[in-house]
């Protein structure tokens, strides 16, 4: 790690409306020391991103994002940490077009969506510059990716089981890490202030490690079941009050190269997670969350992974 070239960080935004403009010099989190996902990269980037609502019907809401990104001086791909980038890398244009479209609900008590359903569809391309004996030459790596998420309430109190799918495909060079995509771990650091159900998004795998699994293309299954809430009346102070504790369980099912005989395989894993929420001070909401997952190659166990994440606010 070159400690000198990192030493400095630096970041200028700005927003106006549906628009939002980064210009990143080795951009850090601080919650990257407090917790295995880190999204801190050496190199310089510029960001954009553009989002219009195309459906805004409460609760029906469709979405459009455009997002472009610049990357120069890079050592690690910028969604997968532990991934190196190609010999020869010197240059990175990315640009991304997302539709999101939802129509979920809950009933009276809940704390979580309890019906409805939800997808997303997105195609992304990486234009990538190397350098490789003395000759310059962009090469560019395509990826199309989607998922789709159905739910409906249980005979139990705000209780409901969710299906959970997910598929991608590279039509790019094995052997290039940015023709892949990655997956492994809860995904939580253990001081977060992003989602705590992070084992829902389609690159996360609990019982494996960040960023073990990969494949140019893949289809994910997960069945998920939100067990009934126990919610607490009365438990605390009015400056320190216990909200509610949300337990689940969810199991999840993963092909890589599934189109391709040499390189399909299959992964499992069987796991549960429980947030408690809280309240600090009378208005800071807080949630303490506990995971456990085993994880499966095939039909062989291949690890497990714990997780413990308090989410500030």
């Amino acid at each position: 790690m070159d400690e000198i070239g990192e030493r400095w960080h630096a970041s200028l935004g700005y927003r106006h409306s549906s628009m939002n403009l980064v210009l990143r010099h080795n951009p850090a989190s601080f919650y990257d020391l407090v917790g295995p996902t880190r999204v801190s990269r050496k190199g310089d980037g510029l960001h954009f991103d553009w989002r219009r609502s195309l459906i805004r019907d409460t609760p029906r809401t469709m979405d459009l994002t455009l997002a472009l990104n610049g990357w120069a001086g890079l050592e690690r791909l910028p969604d997968a940490q532990n991934v190196s980038i190609s010999p020869g890398f010197d240059k990175l244009v990315n640009g991304a077009l997302e539709l999101h479209d939802e129509n979920l609900r809950s009933s009276i008590g809940a704390v979580d969506r309890e019906k409805g359903w939800q997808w997303r569809l997105g195609a992304a391309t990486n234009e990538v510059r190397f350098m490789r004996a003395g000759v310059s030459k962009w090469r560019d790596f395509p990826s199309f990716e989607g998922s789709g998420d159905a739910g409906t309430p249980l005979p139990l109190r705000n209780a409901s089981l969710w299906l959970r799918t997910a598929a991608g495909y590279s039509p790019g060079d094995r052997s290039e890490p940015f023709a892949n995509f990655f997956f492994g771990g809860f995904g939580n650091n253990y001081l977060d202030a992003h989602g705590e159900k992070r084992y829902r998004e389609y690159y996360s795998l609990p019982g494996f490690a960040i960023n073990e699994l990969n494949g140019r293309t893949f289809g994910r299954t997960m069945l998920e079941g939100n067990l009934p809430p126990v919610v607490f009346e009365s438990v605390g102070t009015p400056a320190f009050h216990l909200a509610w504790l949300r337990p689940a369980l969810f199991a999840t099912a993963l092909w890589t190269d599934p189109s391709d005989s040499a390189f399909r395989t299959r992964y499992n894993n069987l796991g549960a997670q429980a947030d408690l929420r809280f309240t600090v001070l009378h208005w800071y909401e807080m949630t303490l969350s506990v995971g456990y997952a085993v994880g499966y190659k095939g039909t062989t166990r291949s690890g497990d992974e714990w997780m413990v994440s308090l989410k500030i606010m």
